[in-house]
């Protein structure tokens, strides 16, 4: 006999049926004894019902919903233009393991997993072009930091030093403090904060410190080097800028609220705070260039490409801002942050995991639409290559049609 049903209770709707019967008995004088016995035979209903669908039918069921969910995709990928490059449906990780972060740079897509399996992945064709472990499993990992063909991570308490084209393991580094900040380095400097208040300037050949800094809080976020300076925050929201070879100060700038970390892109040194207010000073003598008040809390850095600014606002918008002077280009209210840009169109993920189009001349969303199983990102702002991942391992690339996804 065949039996075809077309919906089953899934867990979460049985539970929100059992609430509301609940509900309903406090407000009712139904016997509970009377409520317990229907409870019963519903839930032994469902389950014969569920033993008589065969299980080649249910999987055709899903086969097909999954087909059909495929189809909606690629008819929005041809209406936003975008064509999918590659896919990966499950990359090699165990049955508990999931992708942390993924981040983009010179041609590489890099894949970070709870286990701090470092994957790199050619971003023409996804290609795993090498595997690295940088630390134990469960070790918080930083962002990197890129120099001169490496990367730099703090895993733990430990620096890691991994080299972009195999993966090698050049340099590691366990200090005798607590480290605070992200990394940075010159060609034989290192540069870190750490939890007693003093940001270091280690000699990388033995790490005899060079020169230090006392603050007056613990120093925090990235470090950023730029024409001989290092730039680094601390907690109480002010940036200071010395020169690498020395302890000297170049400038400092003070804010009202917590700091993230300063970003420098050329001249320009971007300082988001939760005071509201981006600030963007000339990198060189610490002149402020323009300040944009957002109207909420800045907690996360922008993201910046040739002419513009994308930063974030709090838990509730992106804000789109001209380089040169600060002024709003547009403001998207569920906006996360830019996943690429190819001319006059920049591509974000929102607080919903759509990715959004908008036109940045005209500041107008021209099309937003959901990517199943796909909640992490890379923010590239090196070329208009779009690159998404779900948590359990399936990886997707997609590229604006006519536009190379690596430069």
């Amino acid at each position: 006999m065949e039996v075809k049903v077309q919906t089953l209770f899934s867990f979460k709707q049985s539970i929100y049926i059992l609430k509301y019967l609940y509900k309903s008995w406090l407000k009712s004088k139904i016997p509970f004894w009377l409520l317990a016995v229907l409870l019963v035979y519903g839930l032994l209903g469902c389950q014969t019902l569920k033993r008589l669908i065969p299980s080649s039918s249910r999987e055709n069921v899903f086969q097909a919903d999954k087909v059909a969910a495929q189809k909606a995709l690629l008819q929005m990928l041809e209406r936003a233009n975008l064509h999918q490059t590659w896919k990966i449906s499950q990359l090699p990780l165990g049955k508990a393991d999931h992708i942390k972060q993924i981040f983009y740079h010179n041609g590489q897509l890099f894949v970070l997993n709870n286990l701090n399996t470092l994957y790199a992945l050619n971003a023409e064709n996804g290609i795993i072009n090498w595997v690295s472990s940088l630390a134990d499993r469960e070790v918080v990992c930083s962002s990197p930091y890129y120099h001169d063909g490496r990367m730099l991570f703090v895993a733990g308490n430990t620096v890691v030093e991994v080299r972009e084209n195999d993966g090698t393991i050049l340099y590691k580094l366990d200090p005798e403090f607590t480290i605070s900040t992200c990394v940075a380095r010159t060609a034989d400097r290192l540069f870190l904060g750490a939890t007693d208040k003093i940001f270091y300037s280690l000699r990388i050949s033995d790490s005899i410190p060079l020169w230090q800094s006392v603050c007056p809080e613990e120093p925090i976020g990235p470090v950023e080097i730029s024409n001989d300076n290092v730039y680094f925050t601390c907690a109480n929201g002010t940036l200071y800028v010395s020169q690498t070879n020395q302890r000297q100060l170049v400038w400092q700038a003070v804010t009202s609220g917590k700091v993230p970390g300063a970003l420098v892109d050329g001249q320009q040194c971007l300082l988001p705070s939760s005071d509201t207010a981006l600030y963007c000073f000339d990198s060189l003598s610490g002149k402020l260039l323009w300040k944009y008040l957002a109207g909420g809390t800045l907690v996360e850095l922008p993201v910046v490409t040739g002419e513009l600014v994308y930063q974030p606002v709090g838990n509730a918008s992106l804000v789109c801002l001209n380089r040169k002077d600060g002024t709003s280009r547009w403001e998207l209210k569920d906006g996360v942050s830019l996943v690429a840009e190819n001319g006059n169109i920049s591509y974000l993920m929102t607080l919903n995991n759509e990715l959004t189009l908008m036109d940045n001349s005209a500041g107008k969303r021209l099309l937003s639409f959901y990517i199943p199983d796909m909640s992490l990102f890379a923010r590239n702002n090196e070329n208009a290559g779009i690159f998404l991942a779900g948590s359990t391992g399936s990886i997707m690339a997609l590229s604006p049609e006519g536009a190379k996804i690596t430069r």
